[in-house]
């Protein structure tokens, strides 16, 4: 039980509080974000493994920030994961909140995969 009630604790403190509403951040300073700026240098380098698993490690600190997913999705398409892309787009989605750029890019990226 124990053992329990700390991973729940550590889940709440890099997750953030889940009573937050959606977060569309875009790039910026954050440490999420700067993984994501990081994965997409990656990605030109043609690294899409280790870009993803940047993408990945953003989306684990920032789990409700929608453009984070949105860019997993792009990198899981990119590496031909079209399964993935578009399990990603729907999340990214989900936590788009009125932000139609991003839905609109979401939907974009989910046509690709089909």
């Amino acid at each position: 039980m124990r053992a329990g009630l700390t991973l729940m604790i550590i889940t709440l403190l890099l997750g953030g509080c889940s009573s937050m509403g959606p977060t569309t951040t875009a790039p910026g300073s954050g440490p999420a974000q700067v993984l994501l700026q990081q994965a997409q240098a990656l990605k030109q380098q043609g690294q899409l493994d280790r870009a993803i698993a940047l993408a990945e490690r953003a989306v684990r600190i920032e789990p409700r920030n929608a453009y984070a997913w949105y860019e997993l999705a792009r990198l899981q398409l990119a590496a031909g994961h079209q399964a993935k892309a578009e399990q990603f787009a729907h999340r990214s989605n989900q936590l788009a909140g009125n932000d139609p750029q991003l839905r609109e890019a979401n939907r974009r990226l989910i046509e690709a995969t089909r």
